[in-house]
């Protein structure tokens, strides 16, 4: 099974909605992130995305392995609703969980 990359997470969504939530993934924003195992060979995950007004939205991601990509979707209770700016924060986060840079002194 593929890993998630930033790639499968761009192709879920448009290179504006990309680069918001990557800046909100920067800022911090996911306060939130819970990971779902089922045993089927999916990976889950809810999360939790505090908005530009302060509001917190909630996700929900899928994301399904291929043969040679991961395919992500995700919902959102913002009013887009579906591969918004949060849910490519949360995938960003999702990621560094997933594989965590170097710590301090590495190098």
């Amino acid at each position: 099974m593929p890993s998630l990359t930033r790639d499968d997470v761009l192709r879920a969504t448009d290179v504006k909605t990309f680069n918001r939530g990557r800046l909100y993934f920067e800022q911090g924003r996911v306060v939130e992130l819970e990971s779902i195992d089922k045993g089927d060979g999916f990976q889950r995950f809810q999360s939790r995305v505090r908005g530009s007004g302060g509001k917190v939205y909630a996700q929900r991601v899928l994301i399904a392995p291929r043969a040679r990509q991961a395919v992500v979707s995700g919902s959102c209770d913002c009013p887009v609703g579906y591969a918004c700016k949060h849910v490519v924060a949360a995938c960003l986060a999702f990621l560094e969980d997933a594989h965590p840079g170097p710590g301090p002194g590495a190098g």
